[in-house]
């Protein structure tokens, strides 16, 4: 018997996985149509990010779109369905408002230990392989979380303190970066932007550009309409 949605039973999880990428790749990630992600007519509707100013400590926050509506169901499709259809058209156009920033590498805010568990991948990390790839910039993992708590499971209070972070053993004390590109998924109170710059400060990065494929807008921060 073949189980629907599961495969047969003599996949593996692992391959099951796999098999689901390769079968649902090619999809929008926001209506579900074939062929590429986000497809035209949504990525032409997808909202506005909110004009707001950067989080404390970095020198400009980048956004491709709000975090609502069809931004929040791409965002949603990769981070918690691994649909990476849309990763390459989310790095490209990060890169493109990032290319005049000059900076010298890539980071960014690494995931916690149990959601990058749980999913099997850092969201922030595939996307900024692709910034990466695109400004021809090393990639550099800079920061690792102290705790094992992620902001997302946290109350709105708490969230604006931001997950506690330190810079990776194997990063010198003064890193001999001048700028850096910060890379996250979502950006909601921009606390875990800052948590991440006010590290890499420390370690003498003098120009931080903070870069998110999505911004909560301030109404849904606040509960108003």
């Amino acid at each position: 018997m073949v189980l629907v949605g599961r495969g047969p039973p003599w996949l593996s999880h692992p391959l099951r996985k796999v098999v689901g990428m390769w079968l649902f790749s090619d999809r929008c990630g926001v209506c579900g149509a074939q062929g590429r992600s986000p497809c035209g007519p949504c990525a032409r509707r997808l909202p506005a990010p909110p004009a707001l100013p950067p989080p404390p400590g970095l020198d400009d926050l980048v956004a491709l779109f709000a975090y609502e509506a069809g931004g929040r169901q791409l965002v949603t499709a990769l981070k918690y369905h691994n649909r990476r259809g849309a990763l390459s058209w989310m790095g490209d156009r990060l890169a493109r408002r990032l290319v005049t920033h000059r900076a010298e590498a890539v980071t960014w805010v690494p995931a916690s230990y149990a959601g990058r568990s749980r999913r099997g991948f850092d969201t922030g990390e595939l996307l900024a392989r692709h910034v990466a790839r695109e400004l021809r910039l090393p990639l550099r993992p800079l920061l690792e979380r102290v705790a094992n708590d992620s902001q997302s499971a946290r109350s709105r209070s708490e969230r604006a303190d931001g997950p506690a972070m330190r810079a990776r053993p194997s990063v010198e004390r003064r890193l001999c970066i001048g700028s850096v590109v910060l890379i996250d998924d979502v950006s909601t109170t921009g606390a875990s932007l800052r948590a991440g710059a006010e590290v890499l400060r420390q370690c003498g990065v003098r120009h931080i550009f903070g870069a998110v494929a999505a911004r909560t807008p301030l109404h849904a921060m606040t509960g108003t309409a």
